[in-house]
């Protein structure tokens, strides 16, 4: 993995070669680890919004047209909604590493439901 240019960033270690060698704990806390930071990347781009709308508002008071306010709109309507995606793969992600944590095991996807079938 590559450092960040970020100011206060988190320095990650590099898995590169060792991947293999985490515990299943390790690895759910890893990716609970993801999923705290990427929520916390989420709250950043909500407030920046917040913020713009803040100084455009306080700044151009005056200058704002009915247009202008629907266009600002249209623009922070558009960040939120894929805000709110992301947010709802954060929690589909989130769901399966409870499973995971749950089950001591990846789920495999298309696998036979378990329990008896019919033999004949």
């Amino acid at each position: 993995m590559t450092k960040s240019n970020f100011p206060n960033f988190p320095d990650f270690p590099d898995f590169s070669g060792i991947a293999d060698k985490l515990t299943l704990d390790e690895s759910i806390l890893l990716l609970f680890s993801s999923v705290a930071l990427e929520e916390i990347a989420l709250s950043h781009l909500i407030n920046a919004e917040a913020e713009k709308l803040d100084t455009l508002l306080s700044r151009f008071e005056d200058e704002l047209t009915f247009s202008n306010l629907l266009s600002i709109n249209h623009n922070v309507q558009s960040s939120l909604s894929d805000i709110v995606n992301k947010e709802m793969l954060l929690l589909n992600k989130l769901e399966n590493i409870v499973k995971l944590h749950k089950n001591g095991s990846a789920p495999h996807s298309g696998s036979a439901p378990t329990g008896s079938a019919p033999t004949g």
